[in-house]
């Protein structure tokens, strides 16, 4: 994809650890992250932040207010934090934010209206380890191998470049 002319789509990525390109995962600097690879062809903001909650997520949305060309959020477990009720109303808050992609990696979101479950299950940290422990991985940052990093940077530039909601 060729960088648009400016000004660059403006891009908002909140979350939880799926969000944050600062991670280290399993010793490996996060230098390919799928937000490293959007950064060659939009202006992006990261305030996503390992292990946040999602009303933690709200808040950096919020927090992060303006008009976005475009928000990616990933979603954190729902019981992350202990207040289930208080996440799924964060949740609720989340997905009526104007041109936000909601996401998640999280099965307990699989069938739940305006939320994406893309569990990109072949490059992913948390399902590769319970599905082959005995197998080694490289994870290069937000917990995908370095084709997974570029499989969800290719899906996000899909939905960067589809109509705004």
């Amino acid at each position: 994809m060729t960088r648009p002319a400016p000004p660059w789509p403006a891009i908002l990525i909140a979350g939880d650890s799926y969000s944050d390109s600062t991670c280290v995962i399993n010793g490996y600097d996060p230098t390919h992250t799928w937000i490293d690879l959007l950064r060659d062809d939009y202006e992006v903001t990261v305030v996503g932040a390992g292990g946040a909650t999602n009303y933690e997520i709200l808040h950096q949305c919020l927090e992060h207010k303006r008009p976005w060309h475009r928000s990616i959020i990933s979603l954190a477990p729902l019981s992350r934090g202990g207040d289930v009720k208080q996440s799924i109303k964060a949740v609720r808050q989340l997905t009526k934010i104007k041109n936000a992609y909601v996401w998640t990696t999280f099965a307990e979101y699989r069938n739940i209206k305006d939320i994406d479950w893309q569990p990109f299950v072949s490059y992913n940290e948390i399902f590769n380890k319970m599905m082959y422990k005995d197998k080694q991985f490289c994870y290069t940052g937000c917990h995908f191998t370095r084709e997974g990093n570029e499989a969800v940077a290719e899906h996000m530039k899909l939905i960067i470049g589809g109509k705004n909601e």
